[in-house]
């Protein structure tokens, strides 16, 4: 997953397993990286759990454990980046076969609880992580791609995209926060959707 370096700070909702590439473009050679594994700068050698790309700086960690849940931060005398994994469980992915110019519904099912947050994000065909809705940040725009394409319901529990596209196919996901700490685990729903034309 390759959360967008539009801003300056990401929510990022991974399952075990995931690989995660984490932005941050090179501005000097005074950068490092604050884990929860410790400190990493350019002078770190490549280990299994994290390392750095040598061409812009961004941490990539290949697969995702429980330790890997918590604060990211990319520090440069330019600018600052600040990642937040949560770790959500793995659920039963929904498959959807779908074809060029058609409708696809995807749902998010949290249950009778309501949510303090709800998040869709999609990690399409480009390898690209993007940010399709969050419920408390009315700021972040719908990728351009899908703008006048989508709806949502009200509660943000269903996603529906129309007129599709080849480049829609990929794996979509929904993350529904009971709690925004670490002591309650997010109820996440990971349904990928394959584009056929």
């Amino acid at each position: 997953m390759y959360p967008p370096d539009d801003s300056q700070s990401k929510d990022i909702f991974v399952s075990l397993g995931d690989r995660v590439v984490l932005n941050c473009s090179a501005d000097d050679s005074n950068q490092a990286w604050e884990t929860p594994l410790g400190r990493i700068d350019g002078n770190s050698t490549r280990d299994n759990q994290l390392y750095i790309l040598a061409d812009d700086f961004s941490l990539v960690i290949p697969s995702i454990f429980d330790n890997h849940t918590g604060d990211y931060l990319c520090i440069s005398p330019l600018r600052e980046m600040h990642y937040l994994l949560f770790l959500c469980p793995n659920n039963e992915p929904q498959e959807k076969v779908v074809y060029e110019g058609g409708t696809v519904s995807l749902a998010c099912n949290f249950g009778q609880d309501v949510p303090e947050r709800v998040q869709w994000h999609r990690f399409g065909l480009s390898d690209q992580y993007e940010i399709i809705y969050n419920s408390q940040d009315k700021t972040i725009p719908i990728p351009e791609d899908l703008q006048h394409r989508v709806t949502l319901s009200e509660n943000g529990s269903s996603l529906t995209i129309y007129n599709l596209e080849m480049n829609d196919g990929g794996k979509y996901g929904c993350a529904a926060l009971k709690n925004l700490t670490f002591e309650k685990t997010p109820v996440c729903m990971l349904p990928p959707l394959d584009t056929q034309g």
